[in-house]
């Protein structure tokens, strides 16, 4: 206290009148303190759309950031091979009915029964062939906004069964995810 009385100590006094000061600032003004963290507003329902069979993309009718209504076609997959195996399967189908149909005229009935049993699979392996024709087409299942996939690039590419092409997520609810370290997760409060 004798060093800062002397006359010529004024920049030491001044030091610790500063220092005193910044200390009552620090200990009587309140200051907000806020918690910084990366966030994201993420789609409140998010749809993946796949691949449903294996083919090669065709055509894609939307990007990233497009609104699609319900029912809205998204993309489509080439068809040549479905539409090929389907003309086997009928033909392989008509094969089976004629043949059983002949042995039921010449009264062979062994063949008649092994026939007869050959015709349900090829008819079964017909309409398989058929829902994945109907399948080749993908539509929207909701009104909504597509927000990851760009299919326009991948034009004529070959896509798996399962393959994750687009997602979509609805236009209005949304959802934000705040990644909070977690020294300061006991720092956030409602509001």
């Amino acid at each position: 206290w004798g060093y800062l009385r002397a006359p010529e100590n004024g920049r030491a006094r001044f030091a610790a009148f500063g220092a005193a000061l910044a200390l009552g600032v620090m200990l009587f003004v309140p200051v907000d303190y806020r918690v910084s963290a990366p966030a994201r507003i993420e789609g409140a329902i998010q749809r993946v759309l796949v691949a449903p069979v294996d083919g090669f993309l065709q055509q894609s009718h939307v990007r990233p950031g497009d609104t699609v209504t319900a029912g809205q076609p998204l993309f489509e997959l080439a068809e040549q091979d479905l539409q090929l195996e389907r003309r086997k399967w009928e033909s392989e189908l008509a094969q089976h009915e004629n043949a059983f149909l002949g042995a039921l005229v010449r009264s062979e009935r062994t063949q008649y029964a092994v026939n007869r049993a050959k015709a349900p699979q090829a008819s079964a392996q017909l309409d398989l062939i058929e829902e994945q024709i109907s399948r080749s087409r993908v539509t929207a299942p909701f009104d909504g906004i597509i927000i990851k996939g760009d299919l326009t690039q991948s034009l004529g590419a070959p896509v798996q069964r399962g393959d994750v092409l687009l997602t979509i997520a609805p236009v209005q609810q949304f959802r934000l995810i705040v990644e909070v370290d977690e020294r300061d997760i006991a720092e956030i409060q409602v509001g």
